[in-house]
């Protein structure tokens, strides 16, 4: 049997893109989602068609 791949979709509706240290930011300390993004893929070009925000 093969084996699947393990998925995780990380979506953050409250800072850009940019507003991580892997994306270049200076000032950010993100070690965490820096390391993920390492290991991982990273979509910095989405858009959001409907930005609803709501409380």
């Amino acid at each position: 049997m093969k084996k699947r791949p393990n998925i995780v979709v990380l979506m953050a509706d409250q800072h850009r893109a940019d507003m991580m240290a892997c994306a270049g930011d200076p000032v950010a300390q993100t070690p965490n989602i820096d390391w993920l993004a390492g290991q991982g893929v990273r979509f910095d070009r989405t858009y959001c068609q409907g930005p609803l925000c709501m409380p």
